[in-house]
């Protein structure tokens, strides 16, 4: 039976930026170069996610890939330098993002309902839904931490308090990961 990385690496659930960790975190340098053509961080919410869902099996493997992301931010510090430094606050708002995906799916009983009249169902139109879930924290996060000039370092409110909210300092926090 295979491993649970080669599993990973035979599967579907991958991009550019969870072949960069893989790759990195294998062969150094090198593996993300050829693993990756350019190697990259993640651009959205779905990227972030193929990267927590590689780390994940990367920790029931036994593999603490997350402890060495700061080193994949040394090694493409241009690409991954900020990404990585703040990689426990992304995933953590990752998770967040999740959570309320499949809260709004519950919600909508995954995008159908039943006429009342004639108990047919319907697709739900996806718009209502949309409008419904919170705004993406680890895209804004993403976004904001991949350009050097943000146009302003907060984020949408998902508590309703109001539009945004600060980000607060981006300095690099301690690296521990994130436990849901």
């Amino acid at each position: 039976m295979p491993d649970p990385i080669t599993e990973w690496i035979l599967g579907w659930d991958r991009g550019v930026s969870s072949n960069t960790i893989a790759g990195f975190m294998l062969y150094g340098v090198n593996g993300a170069l050829m693993a990756a053509r350019p190697p990259d961080a993640p651009h959205d919410t779905s990227d972030v996610g193929r990267c927590v869902r590689l780390l994940d099996i990367a920790e029931r493997a036994g593999l603490d890939w997350r402890a060495r992301m700061p080193e994949l931010g040394a090694a493409f510090p241009r690409t991954w330098g900020k990404i990585a430094s703040h990689w426990p606050r992304i995933e953590a708002a990752y998770r967040r993002d999740e959570a309320a995906q499949r809260e709004a799916n519950r919600a909508h009983e995954h995008g159908r309902w039943h006429s009342p009249k004639t108990g047919k169902r319907y697709k739900t139109p996806r718009g209502p839904i949309r409008a419904t879930l919170p705004p993406s924290e680890a895209w804004w996060l993403c976004s904001w931490l991949r350009c050097d000039s943000a146009p302003t370092k907060s984020y949408p409110d998902r508590d309703g308090g109001g539009l945004w909210r600060p980000l607060g300092d981006l300095s690099p926090e301690p690296m521990e990961a994130p436990r849901a």
